[in-house]
């Protein structure tokens, strides 16, 4: 089977999408299957290339106006990838006539030229949606509303692609409850989850770091907006407590409120920790926190982060919205407790857990079940099931 894998998520940008579409490639060729990769042209630097093995199957890289990995982002994000994929230049980017098609958005011009390609080659489409890059009530970020003039547009062209597609693979079940509300009830009978995973390999190299001090440690990209406030504010009622903070963002702007909060000497801002080491932190931690803030906007999303959480059999530490996908899920699993309120809710939680730490962790055997070897077994079998 030869599967065209359209994204603008690839290494060696470091993102959920960029390893869950590496995972996905890399898991159809160890099952015996080609990948032509349609992705952005990222220059890599120190060897990532061979690290990553970016250059799998037949890889196509797409630029515009001489630019590699353009936008074209006035249109709307990815549009730029899609003059690549019309009738007159798919051969000249030597792409064959595959057995799928396969997109995968953000960014909604990935899912485009996959519906292009589709009709081009006259196969099969695959659409993943990570985010519903459309919605159905205003909110205060990057999403579209699709009551807009600009969202009817779009959303009249996003409901053509899915009534077409023989797939929608979305990463939750909040996902596609977003897309229902915009495009009806018809996409259930199509859709397939298949969640986001963790490489266990990864989290259980080296030994755990050792710390002085009970420890709440986030490891991931730092966003100020999503709970760390409040996080750092608990730290006024949890005396012996510190938090650790492992990723790039917005260390500065925390390191300055922890200091405004009086709380500077036990707050640890790392800043990017390698991959390697990441699950190092994990396991020596007391509990590890996740938070999404706890607007409407965000109850949709289920961040992969949880599930490299999961694996490392820690107590988890939401900040979320009540009823929101990372609410449920934390509930569901039962790895963790999940607050809204603030700060004090925040603190009596963390005692909570650190006091019975056993009762929130999943056990050792169901590890495999949140692993992206399986998750990349659901992957293959599903195109196989369509290729056929």
């Amino acid at each position: 089977m030869l599967v065209t894998y359209i994204t603008d998520a690839f290494f060696p940008e470091i993102s959920g999408g960029s390893i869950r579409s590496y995972y996905f490639c890399r898991g159809l060729i160890d099952y015996g299957h080609e990948v032509s990769l349609v992705t952005k042209r990222v220059q890599c630097n120190n060897g990532e290339c061979e690290n990553h093995d970016h250059c799998m199957g037949e890889r196509v890289a797409w630029e515009v106006l001489g630019v590699p990995g353009r936008y074209g982002s006035a249109i709307f994000p990815g549009s730029a990838m899609i003059p690549m994929l019309t009738l007159g230049s798919a051969s000249s980017y030597g792409l064959s006539k595959p057995d799928v098609v396969f997109g995968s958005s953000p960014s909604f011009g990935s899912v485009v030229s996959a519906f292009l390609a589709h009709r081009l080659f006259d196969v099969p489409l695959v659409v993943e949606f990570r985010d519903p890059w459309i919605r159905s009530f205003k909110t205060h970020n990057t999403h579209i509303y699709a009551g807009s003039p600009r969202g009817r547009v779009l959303s009249g062209i996003e409901d053509r692609i899915l009534s077409e597609c023989s797939v929608l693979v979305v990463t939750n079940p909040g996902v596609l409850r977003e897309l229902v509300s915009v495009h009806g009830d018809d996409l259930k009978d199509k859709a397939r989850v298949i969640y986001h995973g963790a490489d266990i390999g990864d989290i259980y190299a080296g030994s755990p770091i050792e710390f002085e001090k009970p420890t709440i440690l986030f490891a991931g990209r730092v966003v100020a907006e999503k709970g760390f406030a409040e996080l750092i504010e608990a730290l006024r009622y949890l005396p012996d407590y510190q938090i650790v903070v492992c990723g790039p963002g917005d260390n500065d702007r925390l390191r300055a409120l922890a200091e405004q909060k009086s709380v500077s000497d036990r707050f640890i801002a790392l800043g990017p920790v390698p991959h390697t080491e990441i699950g190092r932190y994990m396991r020596g931690a007391d509990m590890l926190f996740l938070g999404l803030g706890n607007s409407r906007d965000l109850e949709y999303a289920l961040p992969s982060k949880i599930f490299e959480y999961i694996i490392s059999r820690k107590p988890v530490l939401a900040f979320c919205a009540p009823g929101g996908e990372l609410d449920d899920f934390v509930r569901k699993t039962g790895c963790g407790l999940t607050a809204d309120a603030g700060p004090q809710e925040l603190a009596s939680l963390a005692e909570k857990l650190m006091e019975d730490k056993g009762d929130y962790v999943i056990d050792g055997g169901s590890v495999d079940k949140f692993s992206r070897e399986r998750r990349s077994r659901e992957f293959c079998s599903l195109l196989e099931e369509i290729s056929c």
